[in-house]
């Protein structure tokens, strides 16, 4: 500590200084480690349950060296709480990463935005003609691929698909499979496959002709054109780029939540209050460049974004979002009053969940 005058006061608003850096600092972390959960599990359902992978890694690395950078920035000009320099001395153990600091981020806000950013994936991919269900081991599930040329009828034999030939013509009393070698996985991650109908591509013969099997397919909810191929959207590969930038706004909002919800470790953001000014310029660019990134085509093309309507910027996250903010309180409220069981020791929720 360097003292800058000889007024022994001055110790004093040193020390709440260095209180309000380590708060600030704990703060920022919750903030910035919180996205990590919804990061990693659209990678753990695509291996496990094998959905078309939620989100892409530029929009991982767009959420870490984007949106989270400037909200995170304006938490260093956070003023302290008000109970500052009511509180005891940090003990030795009281380290900047701390267990209950990890719990926070991972277990309680990650969690919840995790939730809300799923909801919104099924919710668009129903939009667009897959619902929840069909959803399941899509990425890893062979198709007889179409060509560009065959629309989708489903009063024809085989259903528009010129591919199926005469490998239907046997007779079965089951539904059987086209031959291994006729068949390849869909490319959901990239464009190649944008102009296939994925309704007459998982289908499987019954000795008569073709019919669709094993995946349920609903009517489309939003019928629009890619700005990137100029094809419709519904029931093509296409409809991914849509639902993976969707699940990227959904987290977005999830940390516009949880940057207000850090602002504070024990007290209400009512006594807090928004004295922060950088904190309504982090959250504005936040806003800004999400954006930029889902309606500028050039970024499209380069970032693999695309121009979701109004209901499908996140909004069906929103549930979740408010769920965070009422949880948080609701866990300052019984840290501030839940009985101590001595004097000299603080409560169960202090003691595990106060970062």
């Amino acid at each position: 500590m360097v003292l800058l005058t000889d007024d022994f006061s001055a110790i004093v608003v040193g020390v709440e200084e260095g209180r309000k850096v380590m708060d600030n600092l704990k703060k920022c972390l919750v903030y910035s480690m919180s996205s990590n959960i919804p990061e990693m599990t659209p990678f753990m359902s695509m291996v496990i349950f094998g959905f078309p992978l939620p989100l892409s890694t530029v929009l991982v690395l767009c959420i870490d060296l984007g949106t989270d950078m400037f909200p995170g920035f304006a938490q260093a000009f956070e003023q302290g709480e008000l109970d500052l320099m009511t509180r005891k001395p940090r003990g030795k153990t009281d380290h900047l990463f701390t267990l209950k600091l990890l719990t926070m981020a991972y277990a309680q806000m990650g969690s919840l935005q995790v939730f809300g950013a799923f909801l919104t994936y099924f919710y668009v991919m129903a939009d667009f003609g897959i619902p929840f269900w069909s959803n399941f081991y899509l990425q890893f599930k062979p198709a007889l691929l179409s060509s560009k040329t065959d629309p989708y009828d489903p009063y024809r034999y085989d259903l528009g698909n010129s591919k199926v030939g005469d490998m239907c013509e046997a007779t079965s009393d089951e539904p059987y499979p086209f031959p291994d070698e006729a068949l390849e996985k869909i490319d959901w991650l990239y464009t190649n496959h944008a102009y296939n109908d994925i309704r007459n591509n998982y289908i499987e013969c019954d000795g008569k002709g073709a019919v669709q099997t094993n995946r349920e397919f609903s009517e489309c909810r939003v019928r629009m054109l890619s700005p990137i191929t100029d094809l419709p959207v519904c029931h093509t590969p296409e409809l991914l780029k849509y639902a993976q930038t969707s699940f990227f706004f959904a987290i977005v909002i999830g940390q516009y939540v949880n940057i207000v919800s850090v602002k504070t470790k024990k007290l209400s953001i009512y006594y807090q209050g928004f004295n922060n000014y950088m904190l309504p310029i982090g959250v504005g660019s936040e806003l800004i460049l999400t954006i930029l990134l889902a309606y500028l085509i050039p970024i499209q093309r380069a970032f693999g974004t695309r121009d979701v309507t109004f209901l499908q910027y996140g909004w069906a996250c929103v549930p979740f979002a408010v769920l965070q903010m009422v949880y948080d309180e609701c866990r300052k409220y019984m840290i501030r009053n839940a009985k101590a069981p001595s004097p000299d020791k603080p409560n169960w929720w202090v003691r595990n969940y106060y970062f």
